[in-house]
C-alpha cells in the first residue's frame, strides 16, 4: 500500500516530467532579423520583428574602436521613415530602439540607412 506522501510525491514527479517534456518538445520561435553592414563605417544595423510579428526593434552596433555619434534611418515597407541617433556611442556598444512598424504584421522594415558616423569629441 502506498502512503499519501508517496502518492503525492509520485504525482509531483510525474507533473514535473510532463512539464520538462513539453518544454523540450515545444520550439521557441526566434525573432526574424535582417542585417546590413555599412560599407564605409564600422556599423552593423538590424531590423527585427518579434516572433509574434506584432512589433519589433532596430539594433545598431558600433563595431569601431572609438566612441562615435551614430545616426540612422529605418525605411519601412510602407514608405515611412523613422530616424534615430545615439550620441557618444561607445565602441562595441549596441542600442536596440523599439520599432512597432518593424513587426511583420505591421508592414516590416525595408532597410536601415546610416546617416552619420562621426568620432565623438
Amino acid at each position: 500500500m502506498i502512503s499519501k506522501v508517496g502518492t503525492r510525491t509520485a504525482r509531483i514527479v510525474f507533473a514535473l516530467a510532463a512539464f520538462i517534456l513539453l518544454g523540450i518538445a515545444s520550439k521557441a520561435r526566434a525573432d526574424q532579423c535582417e542585417s546590413w553592414t555599412d560599407k564605409v563605417h564600422p556599423v552593423t544595423m538590424e531590423a527585427c520583428s518579434y516572433a509574434s510579428g506584432g512589433s519589433g526593434y532596430a539594433k545598431i552596433t558600433n563595431n569601431g574602436t572609438t566612441t562615435a555619434d551614430v545616426c540612422w534611418t529605418v525605411v519601412l515597407n510602407d514608405g515611412r521613415k523613422s530616424k534615430g541617433c545615439y550620441s557618444n556611442m561607445p565602441a562595441g556598444k549596441s542600442t536596440s530602439p523599439s520599432c512597432y512598424s518593424c513587426g511583420s504584421k505591421n508592414g516590416g522594415a525595408k532597410h536601415i540607412l546610416l546617416d552619420k558616423y562621426q568620432a565623438a569629441r
